[in-house]
């Protein structure tokens, strides 16, 4: 493999390192609204509005 195709393929690892990052601090910062969603029908008890959005949204989270 020659030297420039080396760095060619760290670029685009990069990149898509890069694309993974993004992503993930996107999701992570959406996720604190819909926590805070999540547990606002709790402390009001109320249970099946917290049981209809947790059924969404834990299989997003995880």
């Amino acid at each position: 493999m020659a030297r420039s195709d080396r760095a060619r393929s760290h670029m685009e690892r990069s990149d898509m390192e890069a694309e993974a990052l993004g992503t993930l601090v996107i999701l992570a910062i959406l996720i604190v609204p819909v926590f805070l969603r999540l547990l606002y029908p709790l402390w009001k008890e109320r249970f099946q509005d917290h049981r209809r959005w947790a059924r969404r949204v834990i299989p997003a989270w995880l």
